[in-house]
């Protein structure tokens, strides 16, 4: 497997999506974990999965009125953001917020 370098704006989404989730513990340790993940994606994943992280930080703002970056957005915004696609009948928006919520969600430990 080869190393693959993060995209602009890749590491800022990652970082907003955890801190949206207030229960989980290690938020630290998620951070490079799931970074790590998508780095070693195979090449077709990686492509597409940076494609993902590109529209939500800076399309889908704009698409719900929201002139800034999905990372600069507040928690409210960005949690309307997220629920709004992950119940979307809309296939393509369900994708799309799946693929970046995916790294951060396998990278979670297990609790004994």
């Amino acid at each position: 497997m080869r190393y693959r370098p993060l995209l602009f704006g890749t590491r800022a989404f990652l970082k907003a999506y955890i801190h949206l989730h207030p229960g989980i513990r290690h938020q630290d340790d998620l951070m490079p974990r799931s970074d790590r993940m998508i780095r070693f994606l195979p090449f077709k994943y990686y492509v597409f999965s940076q494609l993902c992280f590109f529209i939500m930080e800076f399309i889908m703002p704009l698409c719900f009125g929201y002139f800034s970056r999905f990372s600069a957005l507040s928690e409210e915004k960005a949690l309307k953001i997220c629920v709004t696609l992950q119940n979307s009948k809309y296939l393509l928006g369900r994708i799309v917020m799946l693929q970046c919520k995916a790294p951060v969600l396998l990278s979670l430990e297990r609790e004994p």
